[in-house]
């Protein structure tokens, strides 16, 4: 077998530890984590010791000089250390960071010809994404850049993709992002979510980010020109006063083969987060309705399953949420393979730029 990929975290607050547990999950015998970079220490050690409690709970036989093993993954108070010095053993950087900081990393693991791993969004706009591929040419980066749509691995998702391909062509995909995110959580960490320079796009490239990513997914969208009807794009100063992002957005996308109508809000008045995909054919309709991690299917012309339930699959877990579904780990594990075998992603760069192209004329600063 080939050797084990040698993995560098860069960010290690909400997501990173994430990363970390999912690694161990599905994708120890391709990669171990061997570097974790934030500039607070604090926030890795207790990132490490929520990651390490959940895979006691998927792991109880593990021993403890194990344990002790991962709690001694070396650190770094700086993400570009994950790139020089005693740090050339890594050869894949995930990159777990505020959206504004992606770019950066992504450059500097380009020019260090590493292996890349991105949370969404890839970058804050297709301008910037049109830099990576002036980069990667100029540097001739042969390596792989993976991205993060863990959705895209639900079991409901899987089953409704089955349902698409069998039933194909549709008209269109209706997406509604209905969560509620008080303005506290747009304060944390130094308040960047509520920002433009640092999160623009707000609760698009955020909250309803893998949503749309799944239906252009699903509407096999592959970069071509689109229209946008409708559009609104608004603040509600009552509830978040101090950001500058948009925390309701809403239109109507139109594609060359359909539609998709969108809404996203971080304003429920109900104060719970709710997610509706439905999907339109020629023979009627199929909708998913998420409501904190269960998920109910509705059809008028097909017979569906009764729920799929994430529910179950959290148990106690420390990290991530039930209502997000558990798909990180297939996501990682499946990059890893094409890194090893030196295809392309599943889930590519390509990918990444066509939702910003979408992004970017939802919000009006482009139109494709």
């Amino acid at each position: 077998m080939a050797e084990k990929l040698k993995v560098g975290i860069a960010g290690f607050g909400m997501i990173g530890p994430v990363h970390f547990y999912n690694i161990w999950k599905k994708s120890r015998d391709l990669a171990e984590v061997v570097a974790i970079a934030d500039p607070d220490e604090n926030q890795i050690r207790a990132g490490l010791e929520k990651a390490i409690g959940d895979i006691r709970l998927l792991s109880p036989e593990i021993t403890d000089a194990e344990i002790e093993r991962l709690r001694k993954t070396r650190t770094f108070n700086n993400y570009m250390s994950l790139f020089y010095g005693n740090s050339a053993d890594i050869n894949v950087v995930h990159i777990c960071l505020p959206h504004d900081m992606h770019l950066g990393v992504i450059e500097r693991g380009i020019k260090n010809d590493k292996h890349i791993i991105v949370e969404k969004p890839l970058v804050l706009s297709s301008l910037e994404a049109r830099h990576i591929l002036r980069i990667q040419k100029i540097h001739r980066y042969q390596k792989k850049i993976g991205l993060i749509s863990q959705n895209r691995y639900n079991d409901e998702i899987s089953w409704l993709k089955q349902q698409i391909d069998k039933y194909w062509p549709i008209k269109g995909i209706e997406v509604n992002v209905d969560w509620y995110r008080e303005q506290k959580y747009y304060d944390l960490n130094e308040g960047w979510r509520g920002k433009n320079r640092r999160a623009l796009g707000g609760v698009l490239t955020n909250q309803a980010y893998h949503q749309l990513d799944l239906a252009l997914w699903l509407m096999d969208y592959k970069g071509e020109d689109i229209d946008i009807e409708d559009r609104v794009n608004s603040t509600n100063k009552n509830l978040h006063p101090n950001i500058e992002v948009s925390d309701t957005v809403s239109g109507i996308i139109r594609l060359d083969n359909g539609f998709i109508k969108y809404y996203g809000t971080t304003c429920n008045p109900e104060k719970i987060d709710i997610t509706k995909f439905k999907v339109h054919f020629n023979k009627g309709y199929i909708e998913l309705i998420n409501e904190g991690g269960k998920v109910y299917t509705i059809s008028d012309f097909l017979e569906v399953p009764e729920e799929f339930d994430k529910r179950k699959d959290a148990y106690n877990l420390q990290l991530g949420r039930p209502s997000y579904g558990f798909g990180h780990a297939d996501n990682i594990r499946y990059a890893y393979e094409a890194m090893l075998n030196g295809t392309t992603p599943p889930i590519s760069l390509e990918d990444g730029i066509n939702v910003l192209k979408v992004t970017d004329a939802i919000l009006g600063i482009s139109k494709y």
